[in-house]
């Protein structure tokens, strides 16, 4: 849990003049969860000067607050009862969201194969070619892509019910029930630049693409395959794609009035200024680093970056079970202030 992490970073020391003292070692798995709850915490602090920039109240904020993907539960488990699901309500507004976890069965990896192909295919009718979209490093961004190829394919996709924030059918309703807004979307197909010896290569998209490669995370769990220990599909950077400089500037700028200095960037400043949705097809080659890949077919995954909404954000609602509950959350109860 967040708090409990919080807590333990005052083990690594803070006091300016004594960095160099300082020797932490911790599991990968850990250093993810820093990262991770590290950026989450700098976005809260920006929406807290935006919430002052407005002359809101912390009651009109909390409500975003808590409806975050990665941070305050709904409510505590005690008031939850004994039931095998519960509801958790998150907003999609300005969020990232990607298939981190994926199924390992054959005919399901098939069919996510055949979903993206047909993606491709119904562009191309479209005259909306890939191959033909933008260069972008190894892969290709296709502009102006109408929602309902986007929603087919999420449709046909299957996604692995662990994998519980990229269930397509919140994703779907969110999407559908903002025609306006997210009608027409940027949609990249993410390829890697330098191809060696072991790379995989792929024509399933109908242009050829060299795939991106990614560490299995999984810890015991056959049935499903957890794309790095992680859980991220995606590179740093890619949510810039298909912004314009002064949309990149823009971004870059507010994060220096936050942080002076700065040279390195989070994707959520580029999320903040997006306009249109950005769809990311990745094909993945799964494997140690310097295994020889170049045999295996790819695996399907997707990312969706989204952007903010003017109309009161309505929650997308997910029906977990107990295990996935808590995994994200813990055994123990929350505080009893947690209760709106």
């Amino acid at each position: 849990m967040y708090d409990t992490l919080f807590q333990l970073g005052r083990w690594f020391g803070y006091r300016d003049g004594y960095e160099d003292l300082c020797r932490v070692w911790m599991p990968q798995e850990a250093q993810g969860w820093y990262a991770h709850i590290a950026e989450s915490n700098d976005e809260l602090r920006g929406e807290l000067v935006r919430m002052q920039s407005v002359d809101a109240t912390p009651r009109d904020f909390g409500l975003k607050v808590r409806s975050h993907p990665d941070a305050l539960v709904v409510t505590a488990r005690n008031k939850m009862g004994s039931s095998t699901t519960h509801t958790v309500r998150i907003g999609l507004a300005t969020q990232f969201i990607e298939t981190a976890i994926l199924h390992r069965d054959p005919r399901v990896t098939a069919a996510n194969r055949r979903a993206v192909r047909r993606l491709a295919d119904q562009m191309r009718a479209d005259g909306l070619a890939p191959e033909r979209g933008t260069k972008y490093q190894g892969g290709r961004l296709v502009r102006d892509v109408p929602v309902r190829l986007v929603d087919a394919f999420l449709g046909a996709f299957k996604n692995h019910p662990r994998s519980v924030k990229t269930e397509t059918g919140p994703v779907r309703r969110y999407i559908t029930d903002r025609p306006k807004e997210l009608g027409s979307w940027d949609v990249l197909f993410v390829g890697v630049e330098r191809e060696t010896s072991v790379s995989l290569t792929s024509n399933l998209l109908g242009f050829r693409l060299v795939c991106q490669r990614r560490a299995d995370g999984t810890p015991d769990d056959d049935s499903m395959l957890m794309v790095t220990k992680k859980q991220r599909v995606a590179s740093r950077g890619v949510e810039k794609v298909g912004l314009s400089s002064v949309q990149r500037e823009t971004a870059e700028t507010k994060y220096r009035e936050e942080k002076p200095g700065a040279k390195n960037f989070p994707d959520r400043i580029y999320r903040a200024e997006r306009s249109k949705p950005l769809l990311i097809v990745h094909l993945l080659a799964i494997g140690k680093k310097d295994e020889n890949l170049s045999k295996n077919p790819p695996l399907v995954a997707w990312s969706l970056s989204l952007p903010k909404t003017d109309r009161p954000e309505k929650m997308v609602e997910y029906v977990v079970n107990k295990t996935w509950f808590r995994e994200q959350y813990g055994d123990g109860d929350l505080d009893d202030d947690h209760d709106e």
